[in-house]
């Protein structure tokens, strides 16, 4: 872009705290957190709080202060952080999705699942024809929810590689 046709830095400024103002008020409106609580939160002055959701102010919620979020209100901090990447021609991606933690709690009971019929069946000393279908399934379960952690962390890796070679 030729510098002739940039925004003159106060406009620009003063445009992307207009942004994040409107972010900060409807995220909180969204997710229905009230400005009390963001001032208990981040230890500013409700006052302060409210300045940051009003139009009129040219104060916004500082960066510190929505990292400082991410352990109250997640979801209020990834708005902004979300934001704050598209600006920079980035996309914000979890590295892993919610359900990861069940995929692996399902990977850990279909494993136990696999010792529990192992362990039952070498009880006796042998291994009987339906002892061994029954582990076969077991051990079957397992490959499966294997398989599916193995994708998805492949994904993972895939799109962190993809990121870094973006930066680059």
């Amino acid at each position: 872009m030729n510098k002739s046709n940039r925004t003159p830095a106060p406009v620009r400024r003063s445009q992307l705290r207009a942004e994040v103002t409107a972010l900060t008020r409807r995220s909180l409106d969204q997710h229905g957190v009230d400005q009390q609580d963001i001032a208990v939160v981040t230890s500013a002055r409700y006052q302060t709080v409210q300045t940051w959701c009003d139009d009129g102010q040219p104060a916004t919620i500082p960066l510190a202060d929505v990292v400082g979020l991410g352990h109250s209100y997640p979801v209020v901090a990834l708005d902004h952080l979300r934001w704050a990447a598209e600006k920079l021609g980035h996309e914000l991606r979890p590295v892993a999705e919610a359900g990861d933690d069940r995929d692996a709690m399902h990977l850990v009971h279909e494993s136990l699942d696999v010792i529990r019929t192992v362990t039952e069946a070498m009880a006796d000393g042998a291994i009987d024809a339906r002892e061994a279908r029954t582990m076969l399934r077991e051990i079957d379960d397992v490959d499966a929810a294997m398989a599916k952690t193995r994708a998805r962390l492949r994904a993972i890796v895939a799109d962190h590689e993809a990121n870094a070679r973006r930066l680059s």
